[in-house]
């Protein structure tokens, strides 16, 4: 059953409560029917622009790209510039379904280090 917030008008107290979805009202600490409320239930509060992700594809992106577009997100890596960049380049994500293409051997060796770099630095962690 999910989790329901519940108004009181005599009183003005505010409630949550588990309740079943075809709840309407529940009895308040007052003795009054307080009426279920419309509530923001996990709410992200962060910023999705500036995604840890769109740093990771900036070290990707070629950094000596003469696309202004391209440069602008390897400089800034928000994910509004990683659209910009991929639709300026002609990159689209993979759709469902459909198989990646391998154009060059991928070497983990050189990109896992300079990755975890960057998550040690994001997170403060210390080694």
């Amino acid at each position: 059953m999910p989790i329901f917030d519940f108004e009181c008008k005599h009183c003005g107290k505010t409630t949550e409560s588990i309740e079943p979805c075809n709840c309407v009202g529940i009895q308040c600490e007052c003795g009054k029917i307080a009426r279920k409320v419309i509530s923001a239930g996990g709410v992200y509060c962060g910023n999705g622009d500036d995604s840890s992700w769109a740093k990771d594809a900036a070290d990707v992106m070629p950094k000596d790209s003469t696309n202004p577009v391209v440069r602008e997100f390897v400089h800034n890596p928000t994910k509004s510039n990683l659209k910009r960049a991929m639709k300026s380049e002609g990159i689209r994500h993979i759709e469902p379904g459909e198989k990646a293409i391998n154009r060059e051997p991928f070497d983990v060796a050189r990109h896992a280090d300079k990755v975890m770099e960057r998550q040690r630095d994001r997170r403060g962690l210390s080694i």
